[in-house]
């Protein structure tokens, strides 16, 4: 958390329950993939087509209530 507030994040939350939290929610998992890699982001972006935002763009869309999973 404390690096994505560096980067200028401000509403940074950590899932409660973890990863088996979000298994029992329906949250979809990526298997094989390092998860805090860049390489995992870039895999999730090229194939789910996410867009890719400064800090500030998220911000932005935050202030104005649009919906915004990070």
């Amino acid at each position: 958390m404390q690096r994505l507030q560096a980067l200028g994040y401000s509403d940074v939350k950590l899932l409660d329950g973890g990863l088996q939290g979000w298994r029992a929610a329906g949250g979809e998992l990526f298997i094989d993939v390092n998860v805090p890699s860049k390489a995992f982001g870039e895999l999730v972006e090229h194939h789910r087509a996410t867009p890719s935002l400064a800090a500030e763009e998220v911000k932005r869309l935050i202030d104005s209530n649009a919906d915004v999973v990070v």
